[in-house]
Order: C-alpha cells, then structure tokens, then sequence
C-alpha cells in the first residue's frame, strides 16, 4: 500500500459523518420502541401470558377473555390496570436481584395469585413461539417465589394423589406425572393432598394472596385436562373483586405502581451504564483515530488455503477416511439421529435399542415414511457391513436423513 492518501479529506469526513448519523438514529428508534407502553413484543415461548408454547399461558388469558372477564396482558405498573378489585397473575418469576429489592408490581391489586416455577422451556428451532423440550428447574426457583409472596415452606415434588384431602373450590385438578406441592407452610389450604397443598391462600395487608404449587394444571399444556379450566375460573374469580385480570408479563422486579424505565438513551447516560457509554465512544474514537492514516484497500496477500465450505468438508473427510474411522462417525450420526427424532416425537422415556427403534418404526409407518429403520440401523451392523464398505455406509446415513425428513416433515 502507498503513503498516498487513497480518499480526500472531505470523503472520509463525509463517511465518520455518515456513520455517525446512522447510529445516531439507530440509538433514537430503539429507544422509541422501547417505551413503557402496551406494545407488541417479539415471539416468545416462556411461561407468560404471551406464550402460546406448551408453559406458556395464552391459552388462560384466552379463555378469561372469552367468558368476558377484562384481561390485560401487559403489566407494566399503570393504576388504571392495578386499581382496587383488579387481580395480579405472577406466573412463574425467576429470582433476580430487583424483586429482593422492591417486590412485584401489585400495586392496589384485590388479590395476587402465585404461581411457583417449575421449567424452563427450550424455544423450537422450527416453530417459532414453540419449545423443543421442558426441564426441570431447581426446587430453590420455586422456595424464592413462596418467600417472595410473604409464605413459609418449602416444594417437594411427589406423584400425582389418588385423592385430594381438601378442595374448596370444587372442581378436580389434573396434574402431570410430576407434581409440586407445598410442604410445611403457614398457608391455608385450599386444594391440598397428604403430601402438601396444592393451592393455598394468605392475606397480607388486607390482600387475599393465593400460590398455586404446580403450574401444570394452569398452562397450556393442561389448561384442558379434566376439570382445569373450571378450576382456574373459579380460583382467578375467588381473587376478582369486578376488577381487571392483569397477567405480569415483566416480573422482573418493578417497584409497585411503578413502571420500568425501558428507554435506551436514558439508561446510557445513567450510572452504572454511562461508564460503559464513555468506554465505548472512547473505543470507536481510538478505532477511527488509528484507521484514519492507513484507509483504504490494504495489498493483497496470497491464499495458503482454499477458502469456502466445500474445501474444509473434503478436508475433514480426507482425514477421517485416513483414519479409517468411516464406521464410526456413520453409526454415530445414525444414533444421534434416532436420538433427536425420538425427543421431537416425545418417546416414551423407558424406551431404548431396540424397543425405541420398534416404537420409531410403528410411528414412521402411520406417518407414511417409506424408509425402513431397523433395515438402516441393520446394516451398520459389523456382522453386515465391513468397516472398507463405503457404499452402505453411505447408503445407510443417506437413508437416516431422508426417514428424520419424512417423520418429521412429512417430505
């Protein structure tokens, strides 16, 4: 490269201009979109009133609205939505340092119903809204809400009673396979078995407070088994005093009667956060001050390697085939293959070798699916096919990703 200046000074000033004006604005539409008003948000899976994901609770605030009840979806602290003889959901909230500080939003809400934590959804790569699969939080999740709505005890996680000791609302709960209860609180039960209670309920400064153990019984997923929705109805309309039924879709802490201060541009210039502005604006000032000198198109320096996927593939299966590991990098994605369908296609858990590939092929052949498996995972079998036999190697891993297409996709 030259010592000659490859752009006037005018050009480059024209361009730091240029993109400073189009962060300038970057900065001012987030902040715009990111007001304290009731707005569309993006798609989510979690457990809130805008999830329509199986932990998620659209289907609740959907049916509320149906029988005519006033929902609003999206708390954010406003006293119209929190007035007196209004109802406050706080459905599963993780712990975070602003609720040990300031609470949940309730603000002169009649009634607040808890609802404890018990999964974290991992969000569909293929549906968007949809999860992939639910795992177990810590039971401490669900002990740090109980603490926050001001009851004692702690959850156990037992199998669903053949009876309920205590119903006072009068329709049966359905729970899942799992159930969480309360064990040694100072609640009152409400719907409660031997081994802890179910639904239960305190009052605190003249407020009816109700916690709700398991969520499974007001998600989606078990919105409509038995007599859930019944259940919830009679337990959301217990809490109402003719008010709204306001969902907290935040809980994150927001001070009552508060809401959060969302907008970008004042939380950059706010401590802690205007250090991070300073350091940054520093950051991009060092940057254009040591580019500046030296802009333009650097001096071309030779390839010592092809570059793009189709040479870095060739190159990894040149090494794998001198390493003479074909078998097992084929049997590996077979397996790993079986593996992913089965938890797509939600196997029953018992299941694996041969039973699980017997369960995938009973369900393939209802769906249409023209592969065989146990002929595919057959013939990776040593006794069938010799490590030096590319063809079925080949043939065997084409013919797992056409059967995960066709049971999955339908294609």
């Amino acid at each position: 490269m030259t010592d000659a200046s490859v752009f006037a000074p005018r050009v480059l000033l024209g361009w730091v201009a240029a993109i400073a004006a189009a962060f300038a604005f970057s900065i001012y539409f987030m902040s715009a979109g990111s007001g304290t008003g009731d707005h569309t948000g993006p798609v989510v899976s979690g457990p809130n009133a805008l999830s329509r994901s199986a932990i998620g609770y659209a289907g609740l605030a959907g049916m509320l609205q149906r029988l005519g009840l006033p929902v609003v979806t999206r708390n954010n602290g406003r006293s119209e939505t929190l007035r007196p003889g209004s109802v406050v959901i706080i459905a599963e909230p993780q712990p975070s340092a602003e609720a040990e500080e300031s609470g949940f939003a309730i603000g002169r809400a009649t009634g607040v119903l808890y609802v404890l934590p018990k999964w974290r959804g991992l969000p569909s790569q293929s549906h968007a809204g949809w999860i992939e699969d639910a795992v177990p939080l810590p039971p401490g999740n669900a002990d740090w809400t109980l603490a926050r709505a001001g009851a004692e005890g702690h959850v156990v996680r037992v199998a669903p009673p053949a009876a309920w000791t205590t119903n006072t609302l009068g329709p049966a709960p359905s729970p899942g396979p799992m159930l969480q209860l309360i064990a040694d609180s100072d609640l009152t039960p409400i719907v409660a078995a031997e081994q802890g209670i179910l639904i239960g309920e305190t009052r605190r400064d003249g407020r009816l407070i109700r916690v709700v153990a398991d969520p499974d019984i007001l998600s989606n997923q078990g919105l409509l088994k038995g007599e859930n929705a019944a259940l919830a109805l009679r337990l959301v309309e217990g809490l109402r005093g003719g008010g709204n039924v306001v969902f907290d879709t935040t809980v994150r802490g927001t001070a009552a009667g508060k809401a959060p201060d969302l907008d970008l541009l004042r939380l950059l210039i706010r401590p802690p956060f205007i250090w991070v502005t300073l350091l940054a604006l520093a950051a991009v000032a060092m940057l254009l001050w040591a580019a500046m000198p030296r802009f333009g198109k650097p001096d071309a320096t030779p390839e010592l390697f092809a570059a793009g996927k189709r040479p870095l593939l060739r190159n990894v299966a040149n090494l794998l085939e001198f390493a003479g590991h074909q078998e097992v990098v084929a049997t590996g994605y077979v397996q790993s293959t079986i593996r992913t369908v089965a938890r797509r296609l939600h196997a029953p858990r018992d299941l694996a070798g041969g039973t699980l590939i017997d369960w995938l092929d009973r369900v393939g052949r209802a769906r249409g699916v023209t592969i065989d498996l146990p002929r595919v995972v057959a013939g990776l079998d040593p006794a069938a096919a010799s490590a030096s036999d590319r063809t079925a190697l080949i043939r065997a891993t084409s013919d797992i990703h056409r059967w995960k297409r066709e049971i999955l996709n339908g294609l």
